[in-house]
This record gives structure tokens, sequence and C-alpha cells, in this order.
């Protein structure tokens, strides 16, 4: 039954306290907090004085103060309910490889292509072989100081082709200082007759060296031909009793020489390395080949046997995630287009084009990076110009304003920042703090005394990438050349 609307019918309920009552015009309802039963008009004002009421308030005031103290401190599950949401600020996920910066969740794939830390080693192998037995011999030699090249040459650095083997042959000058018990240790199934190059230990460089050349090719034919020296005075018995008489066989095979005898002329001196490699100092071929990086480099290669070694280099540089393809491109991929010879270089013709180039600037080689940079084209300027004597008036970069070298800067790819930044410390600071983006960082790790090896710290290291080239043209030149 409804509760009435007329106020006369609520005057018993005003002072009724019965818990059984049976006035019929306002029933008794229990209340849904302490279950005392009263009259329904009074349920609402009980509702507000009711005891268990004020209980469970404060109950929940107080549950909801301690549950909030458990998820900031103690909560495992509170760190995932925090990563559910996408705005909310996190570590980059190579933070334990030297990333310090803390990104929100819904931007870390973005972050993660330029960020200095996602870094890639770059293990590409090529292979060069030595030119002749006697190139390897010369190359010895020159790398323990038992000889010394006859002349010193000055490589254009326009010649990529020619300074990417003149580095190549740096690396085998080095290997070779060290002991020979080093290299060999060095080496592996795919590489039983070489290390890998550059070595990948720096090992301790000897300072004296004797004039013995101890590779295993050379002592194998040095003994071949002592056997076949041997091989005619095997059955003889006089020989195996006194093996000092081998003399008395040459004696009996000698032939009595006729005065009539036509002397000819002596044939002209034919050097075994090639005009074009001897005017250069360089012993390994100037051409990259890329063989299998997993098969043996042993006797299933058709040019060992021919007795010439082939050395296998391998980039063994790190560079970022985002500017890896722009290296592999330029450094692996058209390293060989760039530059086209005389066919008949090695006969002595030291003509070149290059066959690839940047509409605006050249392609060089860089010795300080070990690389091929890009250089803008040279800045006109005549003869009166250098005449004036406004050079002793020009400023220096470290005397620009900020603002204005902080502009050029911007221009600079990250092979000029770090040639940039070799120059003093003031142009260094400036290329690692303002254009730090553009850096990478590496764990340094350093050997224990009892063995193994330990992260001692992270280093930044700027890099040495070219930007990406412009749209490279072609060049037709060379059947003008040869006509």
């Amino acid at each position: 039954m409804d509760i009435s609307l007329n106020v006369d019918d609520h005057l018993h309920c005003r002072f009724c306290f019965r818990m059984r009552c049976h006035y019929d015009k306002c029933q008794l309802k229990p209340c849904p907090e302490c279950s005392v039963p009263l009259h329904g008009c009074k349920l609402e004002d009980h509702l507000l004085i009711c005891l268990m009421v004020w209980l469970c308030r404060f109950n929940f005031a107080f549950q909801k103060f301690f549950k909030l103290q458990h998820l900031e401190s103690v909560c495992p599950s509170f760190n995932l309910l925090l990563e559910t949401n996408l705005q909310t600020k996190t570590a980059c996920p190579n933070a334990l490889y030297g990333c310090q910066k803390f990104v929100r969740r819904n931007q870390i794939a973005a972050h993660l292509i330029n960020c200095p830390a996602s870094v890639v080693f770059c293990a590409l192998q090529w292979n060069r072989r030595v030119l002749s037995p006697y190139a390897k011999r010369k190359m010895k030699r020159i790398a323990k100081n038992l000889e010394v090249h006859k002349q010193t040459v000055d490589i254009d650095p326009a010649e990529l082709d020619v300074c990417t083997a003149i580095a190549d042959q740096k690396s085998v000058f080095e290997s070779y200082r060290c002991l020979r018990a080093h290299r060999k240790r060095l080496t592996d199934f795919q590489n039983p007759c070489h290390p890998l190059l550059p070595l990948r230990i720096p090992l301790e460089q000897q300072t004296t060296f004797e004039d013995i050349d101890s590779s295993d090719e050379e002592n194998r034919k040095k003994e071949e031909q002592l056997r076949k020296k041997r091989s005619p005075f095997e059955n003889c018995y006089l020989c195996k009793i006194d093996p000092t008489s081998q003399h008395l066989h040459k004696l009996g095979n000698l032939v009595e020489i006729q005065d009539n005898v036509i002397v000819q002329a002596p044939l002209p001196k034919v050097s075994p390395i090639p005009v074009f490699y001897e005017d250069r100092n360089l012993y390994l071929h100037i051409a990259k080949e890329c063989l299998n990086p997993f098969v043996s480099k042993t006797d299933d290669i058709f040019l060992a046997h021919k007795g010439i070694s082939v050395y296998t280099f391998f980039c063994n540089n790190s560079f970022r995630r985002d500017e890896y393809s722009q290296h592999y491109d330029t450094m692996h991929i058209n390293c060989e287009d760039f530059i086209g010879r005389c066919p008949n270089y090695a006969d002595g013709c030291s003509f070149y084009y290059q066959k690839k180039k940047p509409i605006w600037g050249s392609l060089r080689y860089c010795d300080y990076l070990n690389c091929i940079v890009h250089c803008p084209p040279e800045v006109y300027r005549s003869d009166a110009d250098l005449n004036t004597g406004d050079n002793d008036q020009a400023l220096s970069l470290c005397d620009l304003p900020l603002l204005v070298l902080d502009v050029i800067l911007s221009y600079l790819d990250t092979c000029s920042l770090r040639c940039l930044s070799a120059t003093n410390k003031y142009l260094r600071y400036l290329c690692f703090t303002k254009y730090s983006r553009s850096a990478m960082v590496n764990i340094k790790w350093e050997r224990l005394s009892g063995g193994g090896w330990y992260e001692s710290c992270y280093v930044w290291i700027s890099q040495y990438q070219i930007r990406s080239l412009l749209p490279l043209q072609f060049a037709f030149i060379i059947s003008n050349t040869l006509m």
C-alpha cells in the first residue's frame, strides 16, 4: 500500500515507536541499512541519522584513501594500469643502451626511427686479391719496415676506387706488423689463411722484424722446389752414401759452349706489378669481389690455384637506423659505379671520369673519416679579389655570432659536422650540444682483470654519413677518349 498524502493520517506515525504496529494508513518498512522497522514517512529522515549509513560512508572514504596509497606505493598492477594510457610518458625501449629520453606511448614508434641508441652494425664483407705473389712479398717487407716505397704519391681524392683500395691496404699492413701466431689465432673456417680485416681485436705490434717470410703458401713452394731438385737423384746409390757427391752429376751434364753462338740482346725488364699500380704504391686490386661469406676461402677459389692470396674485409662501422640505408647505398652498392676508367688503365693510362656524380657538387674520399663525402662546388674568386687583401679581414667561424653560426651548422651533414668538431674545442662543443640529434650512443666495454667484460659507460659519438644525395647524372665520355 502506498503512503497516504494526507497530513492528518500521519499524526499517529509521529509518536509511534512500536516494532509491530498495525496502523494501515502508513505501514512499517525496514531501513535498508540497519533493518529497523519504522513507518514509511519517517524513512527519509531516519537515513540522515542512521548509524550504519555513516559507517558505510566512513568506510568508503577510508577504503578509498588506503586504496590510493596502496596503488601508489606497493601495488604491482598499478604500472600496468598506467601503461594502458597512451598519453603516459615512459622511458625509451632502448634505455638500457643509453637513450635518456621519455616519450609518450603513442609516439614510441616515431621516436625509434631517430633514436640515438637504435644503432645498426654494418658487417658487410668484400674481398680483394693481391696482384701477384711478388706484390704480397713486397707488402710484407714494407709493413715490416724492411723496404720503403720508391716514391711518395699524392692520390686525388676524386679517385674513389683507388682511395678505398689504399685504405684496405693500410689494414693489411697493420696486420702484418703483428705476430703471426696472433694472426693465425684470429682465423676461422671461412678465412683459414688470413684473418678478417681490419682485426677485430687490437694486437700489440712488433718493433723489430726478421727478414724471413714464413707464410704457409711460400713455405709450401720452397718445399716443392727442394723436392723437385732432389728427385733426379733419388735412386742414385752414390748420392745415398755420399750426399756431397751430387755435384758430380752436374759436372757430367755440362755441355761444351761453341764459339760461334750468336749472343742475343737481353729482354727488356718487365715489372711484375702493372704500371698503374706501381705508380700509386698499390698492391691490391682496385676492384672489389663479393664472395659468399659462408664459404671457406681456400682451394675452392680459382685464384688460390695460381698462388694469389685473397683478403677479406668487413665494414665494422655502426650507424643509426635512419641513416644505415644511405650508408649501404653509397659505400657498398654504388661505390664501384662512381668511377670509370680507361680499359688500358693497367698499362699506365691514368684517365678516369665520374660515371655518376651529383648534379650539385662532387664526391671525394675523406681520409680522416675513411668514407665518401659530398663536397659543394668551390666559390669562384677572380684574381682581382685575391689581390685586394680582403683575406686578412675575413672572419673565422669562431668569431661569428651564435645565431649566424647556428644557421650555418643547420645546413651541414653529419660528415661535415664531425670534421668541423675536430678543429677546436669551441666548435666541438657546439656540434655536440646544438646538434646532438645527429649523434648516436654506444656502450663502452672494458676488460676485467680476472677475465670477462663489463659495461663501463655510455659514449656519444658523432656520425659520419653523408645526407641523401641529389639526383645523380650520368656521363658518357670514355668513347671520345679512345678515339
